[in-house]
């Protein structure tokens, strides 16, 4: 999945492989929570509010919104924003929440990553091996902490490359990995500072054990499109984690 903007319009579109896209569901998310006042940033006006096909591809348009560089939304703000957040997500429309995943789908594709020898080919074996069974401990855990009954609709990976600053509101974008998931999962992407404010919602054991899946989910994913961007600064700084804070206490 890739971002570009469209200068000098204000439109960001997001374009994906057609085999491999979820921008129908993710278009269909956001113009739900756009209709319930979630805080959301909203598909592009200008163009039609549909998936575009062309070439293989499949492209959706969005309003793009400056940004400062320096500007850093403090967590209680965010907390704030993810809980107005869920309570729309909680009213998307029955057949829309039938289609969402398990937020274990991420998770089988992570796995499978790991499990193929002839991926992630910047990853030492030693380093492969323990991002194996830490997470196979991990999904241990979590299937016996995080049963189905428990789950509710999430973001999915609400971290802080997905929250803007629209009129100096904290506004989430990218919708294409909502799921279904304990609310645990959607918090252990935010700042840890922001976990107090939903101390009377989670449990501190699952939390802990989300936390620290999502470093071996970020630290296997980035390693798989190391050469992009900052994704190598984001592979090492997880792996680090689970190698010094998680491997030796699951």
């Amino acid at each position: 999945m890739s971002s570009l903007g469209l200068r000098p319009a204000n439109v960001v579109a997001k374009v994906s492989i057609e085999a491999h896209s979820r921008l129908f569901t993710e278009l269909q998310v956001a113009q739900e929570l756009v209709a319930l006042g979630a805080p959301v940033v909203s598909p592009a006006s200008e163009l039609p509010v549909v998936v575009h096909r062309r070439g293989g591809f499949e492209m959706t348009f969005w309003r793009y919104h400056t940004q400062l560089a320096t500007a850093e939304i403090p967590p209680d703000r965010v907390a704030l924003a993810l809980t107005r957040l869920h309570a729309s997500l909680s009213r998307l429309s029955p057949p829309l929440k039938a289609r969402l995943p398990s937020y274990a789908t991420e998770l089988h594709v992570v796995r499978s990553l790991l499990a193929d020898q002839a991926a992630l080919p910047a990853l030492e074996r030693v380093d492969r091996d323990l991002l194996v069974t830490t997470f196979d401990r991990l999904q241990a855990r979590l299937d016996d902490l995080g049963p189905a009954d428990r789950f509710v609709v999430l973001h999915g990976s609400p971290h802080s490359y997905n929250v803007l600053l629209v009129n100096n509101e904290p506004t989430f974008i990218d919708f294409e990995t909502t799921c279904l998931g304990p609310l645990e999962w959607d918090v252990a992407h935010l700042d840890s500072r922001a976990a107090p404010f939903f101390a009377d919602s989670i449990r501190a054991e699952l939390l802990w054990l989300c936390q620290s899946m999502v470093s071996v989910k970020t630290a296997t994913l980035c390693t798989a499109e190391i050469d992009r961007g900052d994704m190598r600064e984001h592979a090492e700084f997880h792996l680090a984690h689970v190698r010094e804070n998680v491997a030796s206490n699951v």
